[in-house]
């Protein structure tokens, strides 16, 4: 009868002691959860700013802006080059 109660008596002592290893793991990300808040919301307030200059530059142009930030006109663009491939493409063993 002794026996058992003492292996009774080690599981619930090592279920306390996983419990509050846990306990103090959650009780670290919790302290650090403010720290990752913070961080957060200016990377929000940051974004807030780039998206409110960027209007009021669309609205001091009075002209569209593309998403890509690059004017419209086609003449400020080069023309893309065509690649002419002359040779298989590069294979593991072979560059």
């Amino acid at each position: 009868m002794f026996v058992p109660l003492l292996v009774l008596n080690g599981l619930l002592a090592a279920a306390l002691v996983v419990l509050l290893i846990r306990w103090s793991r959650v009780r670290g990300r919790a302290a650090g959860a403010a720290a990752r808040l913070s961080e957060v919301e200016a990377r929000v307030g940051q974004a807030l700013d780039a998206v409110r200059r960027a209007d009021a530059l669309a609205d001091s142009l009075e002209a569209p802006v593309p998403a890509d930030g690059r004017p419209d006109a086609p003449t400020d663009r080069r023309p893309r080059r065509r690649v002419r491939r002359v040779a298989p493409p590069a294979t593991p063993d072979r560059p």
